[in-house]
């Protein structure tokens, strides 16, 4: 047989009152219930203990987490020699003194009886104690310096309406940096256009879209589409030339921008989406006649002051 108990507290006018519930007797079977032995009995015992002060209810202490130091709002010296200044006592290392610093750091709040909570007047709708999201912990990873020699960041967002000027901000936990092929070595310069920025890079001529992606869809062709990101697809150019190391001789002159690429002996002309290439020897060219790009060479060094033909 199973018995089970269940005890509540009720409250009747101004006085409390405990109910206790057990089973039901036995039933069925000859003389069911009118035996002793067959009537369910309930034993309880209640232990009330009176208490003059405000009852305290511990709670279990989680532990702290190891390596965790959380900023303090104040801020010591650390002198040339390495040694710590402090509140209370100065750090000197050549008598081996230690520095002391009284941090008024502080997680609780305490009543002065042993009590302590982590809210105001220990109420449940009282605000908590937070201590911020700025921490400082130790990592066994082994951090260095990374050359990001092929990638383009970006600052932020400047409104003259509403006096924002975030152009000094380069958040890169914002992931504002756009990385380009790598194998057409470092980029050398960019210029600005009105739809894409011309990134010249060592090997290579490519364009970055601004604020425009290309998305492929299922016959392979490619759409250009506005996108909410800053920098979109980069764009190479089939032709094998760059602006090698040099781009203090990239030039503008209306449409037109002039640069060399000493790596293969070659002057480029870019105007709209043609190239036009020129070296001493010979004139070639690989978008329109080679007449035509001597001529412009030509015309474009007489008006920037150079004297020396091609």
């Amino acid at each position: 047989m199973v018995w089970s108990t269940s005890c509540f507290l009720t409250r009747r006018a101004a006085d409390p009152e405990f109910v206790i519930i057990g089973t039901n007797k036995c039933s069925g079977g000859f003389g069911s219930g009118s035996s002793p032995n067959r009537r369910s009995r309930i034993k309880a015992e209640w232990t009330i203990t009176r208490s003059t002060d405000a009852i305290v209810f511990e709670t279990e202490p989680q532990p702290a987490l190891p390596d965790l130091w959380y900023e303090s709002s104040a801020s010591y010296v650390v002198d040339p020699f390495g040694n710590h200044y402090g509140n209370v006592q100065n750090q000197i290392n050549s008598i081996g003194q230690s520095g002391i610093t009284d941090t008024a750091f502080f997680n609780c709040i305490s009543y002065g009886n042993g009590v302590e909570s982590y809210k105001i007047r220990d109420s449940i709708s009282g605000k908590p104690i937070t201590l911020g999201n700025r921490v400082t912990t130790t990592s066994d990873e082994r951090f260095s310096e990374v050359r990001r020699f092929a990638d383009l960041t970006y600052s932020g967002v400047i409104n003259d309406e509403t006096n924002i000027n975030k152009l000094n901000e380069f958040n890169l936990g914002l992931l504002n940096f756009k990385p380009l092929e790598d194998s057409y070595g470092p980029v050398e310069k960019l210029f600005g256009r009105r739809t894409d920025i011309l990134t010249l890079q060592e090997d290579k001529i490519s364009y970055v879209l601004a604020g425009k992606n290309l998305l492929t869809d299922s016959t392979g062709e490619s759409v250009v589409t506005s996108v909410p990101q800053v920098l979109g697809t980069q764009v190479a150019r089939v032709e094998d030339f760059g602006i090698s190391n040099n781009p203090e001789s990239f030039a503008e002159w209306g449409p037109h921008k002039f640069f060399t690429d000493s790596k293969r002996g070659s002057v480029i002309h870019l105007y709209g989406d043609g190239q036009k290439s020129s070296s001493r020897s010979s004139a070639r060219t690989v978008c329109g006649a080679g007449s035509e790009t001597h001529l412009y060479l030509t015309s474009i060094r007489r008006s920037l002051g150079v004297t020396t033909h091609i």
